[in-house]
């Protein structure tokens, strides 16, 4: 991980289901529901990470990408953001270490859906944090936006190898 950021996702109520509308920035723990308009709307709150992806970076892959925890997922976010702190505390960078990150099959009165599950890696190599230093840099000194149109994209199978380590 590079660096870690908040965010809503807005969903509005349309026939028994919620519909993503829009994302929004984090600035303080806001109601989970609320009405816009006389409509019913969901404010889910969003772990957003900047990763690289190791087997990535080995095959020459050098552009990070963001990695979001929301609902079932948050707990791992939450994760995540220990993993960070613990850096912290030992004087090294987040990326100084990398995580694994699957995915585990869970079940409820709902269906069954997928989490994420975030443990803790190997050392990173010093080209890695070179890199993650790099975009580090990048990234503090940018006014970045996320791009809504990919809140949806299906990343699971973007890497090869769906247990490459997360810098």
């Amino acid at each position: 991980p590079i660096n870690m950021f908040k965010t809503y996702r807005i969903s509005k109520l349309n026939g028994g289901k919620y519909d993503y509308v829009r994302t929004e920035a984090y600035t303080q723990d806001l109601p989970f529901e609320f009405e816009e308009n006389g409509e019913k709307f969901r404010r889910d709150r969003c772990m957003n990470y900047y990763v690289l992806l190791a087997d990535r970076v080995k095959n020459g892959d050098t552009f990070p990408m963001v990695l979001t925890f929301t609902r079932t997922s948050l707990m791992a976010g939450k994760s995540l953001a220990t993993h960070f702190a613990k850096c912290k505390m030992m004087n090294l960078p987040a990326a100084a270490k990398t995580v694994n990150i699957t995915c585990e099959k869970k079940k409820n009165e709902l269906g069954s859906f997928y989490t994420f599950v975030v443990k803790a890696g190997r050392t990173s190599s010093p080209e890695e944090l070179q890199l993650a230093y790099q975009w580090y840099n990048t990234l503090k000194q940018a006014n970045v936006k996320i791009d809504e149109a990919d809140d949806h994209s299906d990343e699971s199978s973007s890497s090869g190898n769906p247990n490459s380590p997360v810098m």
